[in-house]
């Protein structure tokens, strides 16, 4: 499982072009409603999703399917800096997460944008920017 899950994660790395984003100001949050998403072609597992939707300015669902499955209810709010996102992880995320030995080491919102990105840490390999789009009817 080790060997396999480093083989997907050094994958991801390859795959993922970390891109610049411009954050919202201070105190922005994404719309109510919105649900951005991203879905990774992986070797060997197959199809990975990554799904969050915004319920409130301060409450989101965390969903993956695929290989890895979950959904579950996270809290955001603007982190310290203003320039990102702070979160608080469920308790099943988080099992998750640390069964895999991966991170999630922050998030953002671009309002100009209206795109998220979110920077995951796998294992032995540099940090990975997931950008994920605004589904046109969010």
């Amino acid at each position: 499982m080790k060997a396999g899950l480093a083989r997907l994660v050094f994958t991801l790395a390859v795959l993922e072009q970390a891109g610049a984003s411009t954050v919202g100001a201070p105190g922005q949050s994404p719309p109510i409603g919105a649900v951005y998403e991203r879905t990774l072609s992986l070797p060997v597992i197959g199809s990975q999703t990554v799904r969050i939707g915004i319920i409130s300015a301060r409450m989101a669902t965390l969903q993956l399917s695929g290989a890895l499955k979950l959904d579950e209810l996270l809290s955001y709010f603007p982190d310290e800096s203003g320039r990102g996102l702070a979160f608080v992880l469920g308790a099943r995320t988080t099992a998750l997460l640390r069964r895999l030995g991966v991170g999630l080491q922050s998030a953002e919102w671009s309002p100009r944008e209206d795109v998220a990105f979110v920077t995951v840490a796998p294992p032995f390999v540099r940090p990975v920017v997931l950008r994920l789009e605004r589904l046109p009817d969010s």
